[in-house]
């Protein structure tokens, strides 16, 4: 099964090489450049990952955290942030979030997504 990655990034650059290198993996994507955009996108579709930029125009990261923190309290997320900014884990530090800092390799990058999903898939319970 694909899985389906929501990037929220607005750096054209970067956008362009997660999507590239993601899609080489099979996985199917969905992009937002800010934090709004996001959440507009997660009105209708529930990823199974997002990757989060934390600075974002409009709204960042740090924000669009909070607001789906208030918004779907009962959903869980699963969210790597990939950032520039190294006070990120301080700040992030009682939130279910991974952090990735930049520059990254697309190898680290790669080894977190498959930790993640499959922890997620781990905690799902087959009912056969």
């Amino acid at each position: 099964m694909t899985e389906h990655i929501l990037i929220v990034e607005d750096d054209e650059n970067i956008r362009v090489m997660l999507q590239t290198a993601l899609e080489m993996k099979g996985h199917s994507l969905s992009f937002a450049g800010d934090g709004l955009e996001a959440l507009e996108l997660l009105q209708t579709t529930t990823p199974s990952l997002i990757l989060l930029d934390l600075n974002l125009p409009r709204m960042n990261g740090y924000a669009l955290l909070e607001t789906l923190e208030k918004q779907r309290p009962d959903l869980s997320l699963r969210i790597i942030i990939i950032t520039a900014d190294s006070q990120a884990a301080t700040r992030l530090a009682q939130k279910p979030v991974k952090i990735i800092l930049k520059p990254f390799s697309l190898h680290t990058l790669f080894a977190i997504i498959a930790e993640t999903l499959k922890a997620c898939k781990e905690n799902v319970i087959d009912p056969h």
